[in-house]
């Protein structure tokens, strides 16, 4: 009995972490993230900093910004990905 609660567990918890990183990739959070964070940025540095969505990978750590778009002083640089 109690290996099958372990094994309820750990399959909810796979799930659980499964849909998480799978939202945080998805276009409606990156929009929202780029949003909040443009917001700051410019407010901080005066940079507009937009992207669609960003991707996240465990192995090598690595986040990557997709349709990234940069503006600064009014010149303006569109970059496909860009990896950090």
């Amino acid at each position: 009995m109690p290996n099958r609660v372990f094994t309820i567990t750990f399959l909810f918890f796979i799930f659980f972490m499964i849909a998480i990183v799978s939202f945080a990739q998805s276009q409606f959070f990156g929009r929202l993230v780029s949003e909040n964070s443009s917001k700051l940025i410019e407010r901080e540095y005066g940079v507009k900093l937009s992207f669609d969505r960003f991707n996240l990978s465990l192995f090598p750590l690595k986040t990557t910004l997709v349709n990234v778009d940069v503006e600064y002083k009014g010149h303006n640089a569109e970059v496909g990905m860009l990896s950090v």
